[in-house]
């Protein structure tokens, strides 16, 4: 159990934990992840040890998450940290992820974002990606709606709904933060749980995933690639397939036309 003498685990922790509605049963869970992450025992966990436990793609952008996680700057992140940060990463909807990602970028509070920080924000989340995906640059060029050289925090929310590429790696790393804590039930729970705390009574949003999901597999399949910049292989093997199929029925169509004109013929003979 969380012990009062080391950094993040004494009695003030455990109220803060309650305050989030968690039980006692799972801030053991969260303290055994804990120990299970920091590997050398120091009651800390290193930002490699988070890269190697979760098994993240290094970039800015989780740098910069991590960073969150470490609300007190020390270089490292104690329990009531780890609990607290992983709480609002992982209890995050669509919507409210959307928001995070955003306002990590928007440091002077504003509300907006001019476009040269908007591209560094999907740039750091791409990392070393950004470079390569050609569509995603172009989509990133007409967010600014109103031509006014800004992105207000509904206009990224609104293009974020219309297109998932945008984040898509944000929403990928708090996928693998889910997994390989307590798995995405947990936090589907926790999702629920959150609104009740701020008093929101309306219906969970959709995921990301949820949104892939009503897809057709074929829309699906070129959606998820083009989020990763790439041509989809099984949208043009679909679309040719079905381009096949429209001239096969073209085909036989006319021949079954010329058919029944040469019977004509051969009556009236």
């Amino acid at each position: 159990m969380p012990s009062d003498n080391i950094p993040g685990q004494g009695k003030a922790s455990i109220e803060r934990f309650d305050k989030l509605g968690l039980s006692s049963e799972e801030v053991q869970q969260f303290f055994d992840k804990f120990n299970t992450i920091d590997k050398d025992r120091s009651g800390q966990i290193s930002l490699n040890e988070f890269y190697q436990y979760f098994q993240l793609e290094v970039s800015p952008f989780a740098d910069r998450v991590f960073t969150i996680l470490d609300e007190d700057k020390s270089g490292e992140i104690d329990f009531q940290e780890f609990v607290t940060t992983t709480w609002n990463f992982c209890s995050f909807d669509f919507r409210n992820l959307v928001i995070f990602a955003f306002n990590l970028y928007d440091t002077d509070n504003s509300g907006q974002l001019e476009i040269v920080e908007m591209k560094e924000l999907v740039a750091e989340v791409y990392g070393s990606k950004w470079a390569e995906n050609v569509r995603l640059q172009k989509i990133i060029e007409n967010l600014d709606d109103n031509s006014d050289g800004l992105v207000s925090q509904r206009e990224f929310r609104d293009y974020n709904k219309a297109y998932p590429a945008i984040l898509f790696p944000a929403y990928s790393m708090q996928q693998q933060l889910r997994r390989k804590c307590f798995g995405e039930t947990f936090w589907i729970k926790k999702e629920d749980k959150r609104r009740k705390l701020s008093g929101n009574s309306g219906g969970r949003q959709d995921s990301i995933f949820e949104i892939l999901k009503g897809m057709d597999k074929a829309a699906a399949a070129a959606q998820l690639n083009t989020m990763q910049g790439k041509d989809s292989a099984e949208g043009r093997e679909a679309s040719s397939s079905k381009s096949r199929k429209k001239k096969s029925s073209g085909t036989s169509k006319k021949k079954k036309k010329k058919g029944e004109k040469k019977k004509k013929k051969k009556r009236k003979k």
